[in-house]
């Protein structure tokens, strides 16, 4: 049901008007930093101000409390750290929301000249994914670095400082370190970047989302992921799963919390497919006209390599869609949708780009503002900030 909390919601439309000025003032100047700066500020204290918010807000409030993720290093580091500067455990998330958006800026840098569009729709695609799953988004920061590091040292041809190749081993350490599970992400992502230059065409991509969506989402062998569990547990998360393959990795595993009506069904589709071909074609514009890409077949194009990244993780992430686990695990790729979203909307004046026919196709994008829509009004739980505690 559709409701209004005037604090929440007036911060919230606030800092997603601060991600659109100073996207928009990052574009036209050589200051990065210099407006950057006011994302981090905005989102650290809207993120960090929140109280009770996001299905797992309580329990890591006991995490912080009793330091019960010990075995995920340096995520309890980082809270025995805070807790000796005496931050209340209230105020830890502010510091998980700080290196979130700073790292990620770090990732936006790279492409600061769609900036305009790319701040606010990675606001749009991120927050809900940040409130929910607190410690899978901070491991997300280092990711964030990851993949900038990764695209500097491929964009360079191996023509770098050593140093360079240990500060891309640290940052996914670090990352594995505070969520087990982002060892799936690193390395999909490596493969993706290193092996896939060129865009994944709409005509494998598509039949492949409607195939896993409406098909293999209900005939799968669940075998294959719990053996696959098996050799990987010798990580205690991953250990966790494999000895609860059952609950976790079969049809009684499928959780009907998440299957959508037909027409949001429908909306859905509609919406994966214009991204799917409307960011191919985007991307192949791109690749033909970067300069960098010319005769240089070891170079690669940073929008080109997070579409990728992002066509994967929603291929994977619709097929299991109902799957806890699995949804978990593909939702951190499937989020850089930001990427070819923004692009797509940065040139749609382009008639060399798109189309008419594009876009009407492009409608369909409504859906995934809608997340965002939803996120703002539609809750049943009071919206608490610390000063409603």
């Amino acid at each position: 049901m559709f409701n209004f909390d005037f604090d929440y919601d007036i911060i919230n439309i606030l800092l997603l008007w601060v991600m659109y000025y100073v996207g928009k003032r990052v574009s036209y100047s050589n200051s990065y930093w210099k407006y950057a700066i006011w994302v981090v500020i905005a989102f650290t204290f809207v993120e960090g101000a929140r109280y009770g918010r996001g299905v797992d807000y309580m329990h890591y409030i006991d995490v912080y409390k009793h330091d019960l993720e010990k075995s995920q290093v340096l995520f309890s580091w980082y809270n025995n750290v805070l807790k000796t500067f005496g931050v209340p455990p209230e105020y830890a998330f502010g510091f998980y929301a700080l290196p979130f958006i700073t790292c990620g800026l770090f990732l936006l840098k790279e492409m600061k000249m769609y900036a305009r569009f790319m701040f606010p729709f990675f606001l749009l695609c991120f927050i809900g994914f940040h409130e929910a799953f607190i410690r899978q988004a901070f491991s997300f920061s280092f990711y964030f670095l990851y993949i900038t590091q990764l695209y500097n040292i491929i964009r360079s041809n191996g023509v770098v400082n050593p140093i360079e190749y240990f500060f891309l081993l640290l940052v996914a350490v670090a990352s594995v370190s505070i969520h087990s599970i982002a060892v799936v992400a690193i390395i999909a992502t490596t493969i993706i970047m290193l092996f896939v230059r060129r865009p994944i065409h709409w005509i494998f991509t598509i039949p492949l989302l409607l195939f896993g969506k409406f098909y293999l989402a209900t005939h799968f062998d669940w075998s294959y992921i719990n053996n696959l569990l098996i050799f990987l547990s010798n990580d205690d998360k991953l250990a966790d799963y494999a000895g609860n393959a059952d609950r976790w990795f079969s049809d009684d595993a499928m959780r009907e919390a998440y299957t959508r009506n037909v027409l949001i069904e429908a909306l859905e589709t509609w919406g994966a497919v214009a991204l799917l071909y409307l960011g191919y074609k985007v991307c192949v514009y791109l690749q033909n006209n970067d300069d960098l890409l010319i005769n240089k077949k070891n170079t690669v194009n940073i929008n080109v390599a997070l579409f990728n990244v992002s066509v994967v993780g929603m291929l994977v992430l619709q097929t299991f869609y109902n799957l806890e686990i699995i949804r978990r695990v593909a939702y951190n790729w499937y989020l850089l949708w930001f990427v070819p979203f923004s692009l797509v909307i940065f040139y749609r004046k382009n008639k060399d780009v798109l189309f008419k026919l594009d876009k009407i196709l492009a409608i369909g994008f409504f859906y995934w503002i809608w997340e965002y829509i939803r996120f703002l009004f539609v809750f049943t739980k009071e919206r608490m900030f610390i000063w409603d505690m």
